[in-house]
C-alpha cells in the first residue's frame, strides 16, 4: 500500500515508517520539520491536497503532543490539533475513492471535561473524525495512546526516560507529584497497534463501508509516578534515593478498560510488553 504518515519525523512516525517499509508498504512523509523545500505544514490544506492524492491510507501523527507545550502556545496548538485534523479529513473526502484514515489520539481526550487544552483539542478532533466518517463515508479509527515511552528518540524531559537516566546515574529519582496516575505503554506495543488499525479500516475500504472506532492503546496497568520511580530503580538495580515532594494531592482513575477492551475486540490488540522489560531495553539502548 501506498502510505501518507503526517509527523513523520517525530517519535512514533519515525518508527511506524521503518515498519510500514519494512512489509512492502511505500511510505509517503509528511512533517513540518524537513528542509525548507520539503517541510509539510499539516494547517496548508493545499500541502495535504497535494501529498494524499494517490495514497491507499493516511496514518495522522501530527500534532502538539505535550500538555505543557499546548497550555503555552494555544492558538497553535488548535491550529495543529483540529485544523490540521480536519485538513486531513477534507482533503480525503474529496478523492474519488477516499483513503483509509488512522488518527493517533491520546487518552487525554478522556480529561476533555477538565480546563486543559491539549485535552479538549484531542478530544474535539477525534470527533470530528466521527462526524466525517459517518456524514461523508469514511473508513477511520481513532487510536487513543497512553502514555508511550521507550526510545532513544522520546522527547527529553518525559517522565520515564528522565527517571533511567537518572538512576544509572545513581543520583535521587525526583518526583513532583507521588500520586499522578499513568498507563506506560512501550513505543513497539503502539507500532503493533497501529499496523492491526490499519489492517481494520483498509478492508472497510475496500469495502466501501463507512467506518469508525474510537479505541484505546494502552496496558491496562496504571501506576502512580511514585510507583514508577520505585519500579525504576528496582529493574535497573539502582541505589538512586528517591524523593517525592507532593504524596498527598488525589487524582481521579484513568478510565481506559472500555477502550482496552474494545481494541482487543476491535482490532485484536493486547500490550505484550512490560513496563520492567520496556526498561530494561531503554538502559540497553542508552537514552541519554
Amino acid at each position: 500500500m501506498k502510505i501518507l504518515v503526517t509527523g513523520a519525523g517525530g517519535f512514533i512516525g519515525r518508527y511506524l515508517s521503518v515498519a510500514l517499509t519494512e512489509r512492502g508498504d511505500v511510505v509517503i512523509p509528511f512533517d513540518i520539520a524537513g528542509a525548507a523545500s520539503s517541510a509539510l505544514d499539516v494547517r496548508s490544506l493545499p500541502d495535504v491536497r497535494g501529498t494524499i492524492a494517490g495514497v491507499d491510507g493516511v496514518v495522522h501523527l501530527a500534532a502538539v503532543s505535550r500538555t505543557s507545550i499546548a497550555e503555552k502556545n494555544p492558538y497553535d496548538t488548535i491550529q495543529i490539533n483540529l485544523l490540521g485534523t480536519t485538513n486531513v479529513l477534507e482533503a480525503a473526502r474529496k478523492r474519488p475513492h477516499p483513503p483509509w484514515i488512522v488518527v493517533a489520539s491520546s487518552r487525554a481526550a478522556f480529561e476533555a471535561g477538565t480546563r486543559s487544552l491539549y485535552a479538549l483539542t484531542k478530544d474535539t478532533a477525534d470527533r470530528m473524525v466521527d462526524y466525517y466518517s459517518h456524514r461523508f463515508d469514511l473508513a477511520t479509527i481513532c487510536l487513543r495512546l497512553s502514555d508511550v515511552y521507550g526510545s532513544i528518540a522520546a522527547t527529553p524531559g518525559r517522565l520515564v526516560t528522565e527517571l533511567v537516566e537518572r538512576a544509572e546515574r545513581g543520583v535521587p529519582l525526583q518526583i513532583e507529584k507521588g500520586n499522578l496516575p499513568f498507563d506506560f505503554i512501550h513505543y513497539e506495543d503502539v507500532i503493533r497497534g497501529i499496523l492491526l488499525a490499519i489492517n481494520l479500516v483498509d478492508r472497510a475500504r475496500q469495502l466501501r463501508r463507512p467506518h469508525f472506532h474510537k479505541v484505546s492503546l494502552a496496558t491496562g496497568r496504571q501506576i502512580c509516578a511514585a510507583e514508577l520511580a520505585d519500579i525504576v530503580c528496582r529493574t535497573l538495580e539502582s541505589k538512586s534515593r528517591i524523593e517525592v515532594r507532593d504524596r498527598q494531592s488525589r487524582f481521579p482513575e484513568l478510565p481506559l478498560d472500555a477502550g482496552c477492551a474494545l481494541a482487543h475486540e476491535a482490532i485484536g490488540f493486547r500490550s505484550s510488553i512490560t513496563l520492567e522489560q520496556g526498561l530494561i531495553k531503554m538502559a540497553k539502548m542508552g537514552v541519554y
